[in-house]
């Protein structure tokens, strides 16, 4: 891609260039370059900085991969809670909905648009029973299938949201005898969750939905729970849910029943659109502790039931599912943001080919002779602090009262004490100006010119980026399939979809600046600026671009097979180092990523709430 060989260093002249690390000359111009001088530190500094960095970093990983695949306990009484705003089936049926009431065509034809698993709609003829994953399952599919009835009665009418509910009792019912073959006797159910007194215990974990700490997990017993298998576990635990959504079909299915009949006399009495006096009223066939039992466990399902026989201005309504033109201005802008995208990707890429047969690009990255060690010690630094905040975020979330419920606030607010840690090259010796050029903080070609090189290669990279991402969703997909039960349970959630879903200013701001400011400094400098510097001083382009983005991607903590798109990231800032020595077009467009994407799900979030 550059003139010579991407992956060879450039040649060094055997007189002596403008001075370490300095842009005097373009490698591979043809005119006397720079010399190679080591950068500040000593080889024994490096070797130590290696064996600390090295293992940390794959304790890092393992941590953070742990987290993933562990899964969550789980407890024979586990309650259903309502959706938050991070679920993916009611932030699409909200989005959806909300797009609907501006324009009938969207969401049309009664397809439920929750995220119902239909492998378990034969589950009675032929249950599994022998692991406890397709147990939890199933289990939380017939909760889906009930807010997909409700999402129906929106869609398709009352009459398609019974038939779906008489469908669903079916199924329960035979869930229910299948389990009840198996041993396992039904537990109590609170009285408050059918509706028939105030309180609620089963919502005695909160509302995900209006909580602020997110989603509630699941968790095990005080008591028993280690003396239980998890098979048996996750039998008890559904006909412990089993229970509560048969009460819960029993009182959708009396709604339902008074909207139909609701709907029945404003048709005979021919007014349904007159809106005149003396217009049918609609007699709620629930009371407030039913519905306020209901929304304890779906939340936003059950305002929507709540809200669908009302007239389309109703107050209500409008509270839920307005705001759709707004909703629908925003998308329109992707849209069209994308579509412009897609043209610059096509015309950078076609540039980049272009200069790059014609032998027109020039590196202007200088590695270092070997020998220096400042600056593989800003990165094993780096790995340090990064774990020791952590502990210390948690520390101070366990022994503070007050801050009971915002670890994650804690933790994102403990990351800035990472950040000096890149001006330990400093501390080694470097001079302020020498520290900079070394880095890339320097832009002597003109800032404009380095952000606009910057770009050019992001768009250019943008297809390595989406390859990565379908690459990464296919193998996610066999992975599952092939671990099968070995796939960790789990209810799901995002932290950054619940940090957006809080709506709650000041975490936005710190999630926000944390992405755009502290992200884009500290890690182009860490893995653009210091490590991949110190590696091009031993190996090619191509090698050192690959090993600082493996480290770049498994600081994320992603799961394994989804770190495509990350690494892709790390390649491309990667490139831009290499072609223009400076980090002032990684950083920028690091920031620009992150506040683009950041940007989009923040306003579909809020937007669809």
């Amino acid at each position: 891609m550059f003139q010579g060989q991407f992956g060879a260093p450039p040649q060094v002249p055997g007189a002596p260039g403008s001075g370490a690390g300095g842009y005097g000359a373009a490698s591979g111009s043809g005119a006397p370059g720079p010399a190679r001088v080591p950068d500040p530190g000593s080889r024994t500094g490096a070797l130590i900085a290696k064996l600390i960095a090295i293992p940390l970093l794959l304790v890092v990983a393992v941590l953070q991969q742990w987290q993933i695949y562990a899964g969550e306990a789980i407890s024979a009484t586990d309650p259903i809670v309502a959706p938050s705003l991070d679920d993916e089936a009611r932030l699409v049926s909200s989005i959806m909905l909300k797009l609907r009431e501006v324009n009938p065509q969207f969401a049309t034809g009664g397809e439920p648009l929750s995220s119902v698993d239909t492998r378990w709609q034969g589950w009675e003829e032929s249950p599994s029973g022998e692991r406890a994953r397709e147990w939890l399952a199933a289990s939380d599919a017939r909760v889906d299938e009930l807010r997909a009835a409700m999402v129906a009665g929106e869609t398709a009418g009352a009459d398609e949201a019974i038939d779906r509910l008489d469908a669903l009792d079916s199924r329960l019912d035979g869930d229910a005898r299948v389990l009840r073959e198996l041993g396992v006797e039904a537990p109590a159910i609170p009285g408050a969750v059918t509706g028939d007194g105030g309180g609620g215990d089963a919502g005695a974990e909160g509302s995900g939905e209006d909580g602020s700490a997110g989603r509630p997990r699941p968790r095990k017993d005080a008591a028993g729970a280690g003396e239980v298998d998890e098979l048996t576990l996750a039998r008890q635990r559904m006909m412990f849910r089993t229970g509560i959504l048969q009460a819960d079909v029993e009182l959708l299915r009396r709604h339902y029943r008074g909207v139909v009949r609701f709907e029945g006399l404003r048709a005979a009495a021919g007014q349904r659109e007159s809106g005149r006096a003396g217009d049918p009223a609609f007699e709620p066939a629930l009371d407030a502790d039913a519905w306020a039992a209901l929304e304890e466990r779906h939340g936003w399902f059950a305002r929507l039931a709540q809200v669908t026989p009302l007239e389309k201005d109703a107050p209500e309504r409008a509270a839920l599912l307005g705001g759709g033109e707004a909703l629908l201005a925003v998308l329109l802008v992707i849209g069209g943001g994308l579509v412009l995208v897609g043209f610059g990707v096509l015309g950078a890429v076609i540039w980049v080919i272009v200069n790059a047969s014609m032998g027109r690009f020039r590196r202007w990255f200088v590695p270092p002779a070997v020998g220096g060690s400042a600056y593989v010690e800003t990165a094993a630094g780096f790995i340090v602090l990064f774990l020791a905040v952590q502990v210390l975020a948690g520390v101070i979330a366990a022994t503070t009262p007050a801050l009971a419920g915002y670890e994650v606030e804690v933790s994102m607010a403990c990351q800035w004490l990472v950040l000096p840690i890149i001006a330990w090259g400093l501390l080694r010796g470097a001079t302020v100006a020498r520290w900079r050029r070394d880095l890339g903080l320097i832009a002597p070609r003109g800032v404009l010119r380095e952000v606009g090189a910057g770009f050019l290669v992001y768009l250019a990279g943008l297809p390595l980026l989406v390859s990565a991402g379908l690459i990464g969703v296919v193998l996610k997909t066999v992975q599952d399939n092939l671990l099968g039960d070995h796939v960790p349970y789990t209810t799901g959630g995002n932290p950054i979809l619940e940090l957006v879903g809080s709506g709650d200013a000041w975490r936005l701001v710190m999630l926000f600046t944390l992405a755009t400011v502290w992200a884009p400094i500290v890690e182009e400098v860490v893995f653009r600026g210091c490590l991949y510097r110190h590696m091009r001083s031993r190996v090619p382009a191509v090698v050192a671009a690959i090993g600082s983005a493996l480290a770049f991607g498994l600081m994320h903590g992603y799961e394994l097979v989804l770190l495509g798109p990350v690494l892709s990231l790390g390649l491309i800032f990667a490139m831009m180092r290499e072609w223009r020595g400076s980090l002032v077009g990684p950083i920028v467009m690091h920031a620009l990523h992150n506040a683009t994407v950041l940007a989009m799900v923040i306003l579909l979030v809020r937007l669809s709430a």
